[in-house]
């Protein structure tokens, strides 16, 4: 096996550990917006505030899964609550 090959290799094995051992599941502005059912600037604004996590590569922004779902039960309990007072 010559260098460039046990390069690959290596390189191959450790996205496959890094797979296993990353369980979110990244989702991309176009499908946050979806879920939350807002607009490219709300959903910036959101971002810029805090009020949602985000990951940026590049040029690209990344959502957690996880994160996504948390604030809507978030908005939920919220709304609930509004509601019952």
């Amino acid at each position: 096996m010559n260098k460039t090959s046990k390069k690959l290799s290596s390189l191959a094995q450790d996205k496959e550990e890094l797979q296993a051992n990353n369980s979110f599941k990244w989702l991309r502005s176009s499908e946050v917006r979806k879920l939350l059912n807002v607009g490219n600037s709300t959903l910036q604004v959101m971002r810029e505030k805090g009020l949602i996590p985000a990951y940026q590569l590049g040029t690209m922004w990344f959502y957690r899964e996880e994160d996504i779902n948390n604030e809507i039960l978030n908005s939920k309990k919220s709304i609930n609550k509004s509601i019952s007072l």
